[in-house]
């Protein structure tokens, strides 16, 4: 029996569409893992937001840095490369994944996924407990960067779950329904966020929150968002452990086979080989290195501009950087799985790309000009890239990979954007604000000293544009050269 629901064409579209969200909308090998899959992210990814870089960013740079820049009589400023760290985060834990593909190698996914959910719950409650002080702030910082860490070992065994218990065509289709879900969660979670906080100080609700204890600053009150979150979690995770992996004994034994020196054993020396061995993974690397360069540069001036151009409250704040990026993939992620599940992942980048090009270019336009709505449109077309993007994420390196090797090359594409974590929003914030005058010197040139500001997004988006045009190139040399690697494998 095909694994795959059977089409009504009387079904009514909108109908249709919805009842893909539910078991029935799914064949009926993958109908268990589905159902367990999306009750846990319907609930996990509330607490998942509180870890996320972006609405971190926002509190810290609104809530705690001033603070914190007060009791240590020092300008704002001199805290941007920490809103750098945190929004660079996520990226920057993935250099763990080797460790994290070492660790698995050998071990039960779903289980091993639940304990590090576990761990995050741990640090998110670690961060609701934080004080608005430099310590405090520091601390935060540190916790979340353990919660990353986890969600990386997460993200890099999850893969393998969803290659194992969901068939190549429509594993696109429901990885991108889970995405969904998992993006208006935390879209959610990241407005309501904004909402207690920004709560008048005559509001009821406020009033009440504000007599709870380690209410001493507005922005503690996230701290109840937070308590809450944590709480659904935990059923998160519950639902979660109840995923049975399919091929689990199979799989494990395969990797525990030490009758020869194969090339699936994770670690640094295999994932050298597969760069060394193939030419093709190499090269798209390599372009997915250069465009992600400038995306992962951008989001802290983003919000360190946004701070400095506009008086905004946490609501818009938080809806711009968080929430509006995440929501809009609810309506470009279908469009983008159908695509993908019919082509190549190197063909797919050379179109989904140009949308991060367009919202660096859009974004520098709202930021220079002071038009606000400006760089709504620009969020908004982020998070039409950011749709595609979570797809591309998640699948597109099992256009390359056989089964075995699946977590190796997942490893590889982890740790590049790690790299680019540790480099990259440090030098986008050197860029928009300018060097420290201890390194430069009083007499270094302006541009040196002060940055070059909103101009910065024209320089992320040529960058973003040349990672675009290589994905072109070798989209153009494979096909001319007929490599059948161009149909999907996954």
């Amino acid at each position: 029996m095909p694994d795959a629901p059977h089409p009504n064409p009387t079904t009514n579209p909108i109908i249709g569409f919805l009842r893909s969200f539910t078991p029935g909308g799914v064949g009926p090998m993958a109908r268990a893992s589905f159902s367990r899959e999306m009750t846990s992210a319907l609930l996990l990814p509330i607490a998942v937001t509180c870890a996320e870089g972006m609405v971190l960013s926002v509190l810290i740079k609104k809530g705690f840095i001033p603070s914190v820049a007060l009791q240590a009589g020092k300008p704002v400023e001199a805290y941007d490369q920490l809103v750098a760290l945190v929004t660079a985060a996520g990226p920057l834990a993935m250099l763990t994944s080797v460790l994290w593909a070492r660790v698995f190698h050998g071990r039960d996914r779903v289980r091993s996924i639940n304990m590090l959910q576990i761990c995050v719950l741990l640090f998110i409650g670690g961060i609701m407990l934080m004080p608005v002080t430099q310590a405090g702030l520091f601390g935060l910082v540190a916790l979340m960067l353990g919660a990353r860490c986890c969600l990386t070992g997460i993200v890099t065994a999850r893969t393998d779950v969803w290659r194992a218990n969901y068939p190549p065509e429509s594993r696109a289709r429901i990885s991108g329904r889970i995405s969904m879900v998992t993006s208006l969660v935390v879209s959610a979670t990241a407005l309501a966020i904004g909402t207690i906080i920004d709560l008048p100080d005559d509001n009821a609700l406020g009033r009440a929150i504000d007599t709870l204890p380690l209410m001493n600053e507005p922005v503690d009150r996230f701290r109840v968002v937070y308590a809450v979150a944590i709480a659904a979690g935990v059923f998160g995770v519950w639902s979660y452990g109840l995923i049975r992996w399919r091929g689990r004994a199979l799989h494990v034994a395969k990797e525990l086979d030490r009758s020869d020196d194969r090339l699936d054993r994770p670690g640094p020396r295999a994932m050298m080989g597969v760069l060394k061995n193939d030419a093709v993974y190499r090269r798209f690397m390599i372009a997915q290195f250069t465009l992600g360069l400038p995306n992962i540069a951008a989001a802290p001036i983003f919000v360190i501009a946004l701070e400095r151009t506009f008086t905004v409250s946490y609501t818009t704040s938080l809806s711009l950087v968080q929430t509006l990026p995440m929501i809009v993939p609810l309506f470009s992620i279908p469009v983008w799985s159908m695509l993908l599940d019919r082509m190549h992942i190197v063909r797919y980048r050379t179109y989904h790309s140009w949308f991060f090009v367009f919202a660096n270019t859009l974004t520098a336009v709202g930021m220079l000009t002071g038009h606000l709505w400006v760089l709504f449109i620009a969020r908004t077309l982020l998070g039409v890239a950011f749709g595609g993007g979570m797809l591309a994420w998640q699948l597109g390196h099992h256009d390359f990979a056989k089964r075995e090797l699946a977590s190796i090359y997942m490893g590889i594409h982890v740790t590049l954007t790690g790299v680019r974590g540790l480099i990259a929003p440090f030098i986008g914030v050197a860029l928009f604000s300018g060097l420290p005058l201890w390194l430069v010197g009083e007499h270094a040139p302006e541009l040196l000293r002060n940055g070059m500001g909103a101009w910065t997004f024209f320089l992320l988006a040529f960058i973003g544009l040349i990672g675009t045009l290589m994905f072109l190139r070798l989209n153009f040399q494979l096909r001319a050269s007929g490599n059948s690697g161009l149909t999907p494998t996954r």
